[in-house]
């Protein structure tokens, strides 16, 4: 009794999710984003490396979800003065992206409104 209710539970579940799930099209419009966004960051830091995390990468996206992403420093730290927070990172890219008419910059505009 208990093996067949787990077994019709998983399978609605699977079901649900089916139906939901992020589209192939959402998926690579996302990747192109992030990979356009990356591209125009690297104007400004060459050596950072922007990847996409979260749902959108591990399969369980569904249509409408966010969009995850981490900024990398690939670059090791050599000097030890004054060296930007994270926020300030975010604050340049901001602004710069909002001057470029072609990025969408709504994602990034609730991250630096503090």
């Amino acid at each position: 009794m208990f093996l067949s209710s787990r077994e019709s539970l998983t399978r609605e579940i699977v079901q649900k999710f089916e139906s939901v799930k992020e589209s192939e099209a959402t998926a690579r419009k996302k990747r192109r984003w992030c990979e356009s966004l990356e591209q125009n960051i690297k104007e400004m830091f060459p050596t950072r490396q922007l990847v996409l995390v979260g749902s959108s990468t591990n399969g369980f996206a569904i249509e409408g979800s966010d969009v995850d992403m981490t900024l990398i420093r690939t670059e090791r730290m050599t000097y030890y003065g004054f060296m930007d927070s994270g926020v300030q990172v975010l604050r340049r890219i901001w602004d710069a992206l909002r001057k470029k008419p072609a990025i969408d910059t709504e994602v990034i505009s609730t991250i630096c409104v503090a």
